[in-house]
């Protein structure tokens, strides 16, 4: 429910907008509630990053209000949404898997040719993807589904950054 916040923000914002058949009393109130929802209810860095990360949420009015204000754009927000809530935990499993055996956890070998393969891509493909690229290539799809958390449980390894980032993020 965490990437829905700016979704039920704007359904709230939009009741409280003033209507010609609403009284002065009406009127007044919702000024006061309008104003007490961006206290109660104010919009967050890292709320914009969950809404980034649900693809159905990309053109929603108050994100890309978001990112006008803050001078900044998706892809630099969710480059530093990694930076501030993977990194750490990118660093923490690299370090862990190079002081553990292979195996000794009881993991399962790949097989020697799975390794071998991956040991020759890593020499020879030209580029790895980056982080921004990654990025850009999700901002890109078109795309809206039900279930956003059991959507990225299948996209580990074609976005493996934003994935973590999205495990980290959206179970809150």
């Amino acid at each position: 429910t965490f990437s829905l916040i700016l979704l039920f923000r704007a359904a709230i914002g939009a009741g409280l907008t003033d209507l010609p058949t609403d009284s002065d009393m009406v009127k007044s109130v919702k000024k006061r509630m309008s104003r007490a929802l961006n206290v109660r209810l104010p919009i967050a860095e890292l709320n914009v990053v969950a809404a980034l990360l649900d693809p159905s949420q990309r053109n929603l009015a108050s994100l890309q209000e978001y990112l006008l204000a803050e001078e900044t754009t998706a892809v630099d927000l969710l480059s530093r949404a990694l930076d501030k809530h993977v990194g750490t935990a990118r660093q923490q499993a690299s370090s862990d898997a190079a002081g553990e055996p292979s195996g000794a956890s009881g993991d399962i070998c790949p097989a020697p040719w799975k390794k071998a393969k991956h040991d020759l891509l890593l020499k020879h493909v030209n580029a790895m993807p980056t982080r921004d690229r990654e990025i850009q290539q999700f901002r890109c799809l078109s795309l809206a589904p039900d279930d956003v958390l059991s959507w990225w449980s299948t996209q580990g390894e074609t976005f493996p950054k934003l994935s973590m980032l999205a495990r980290v993020v959206l179970a809150i």
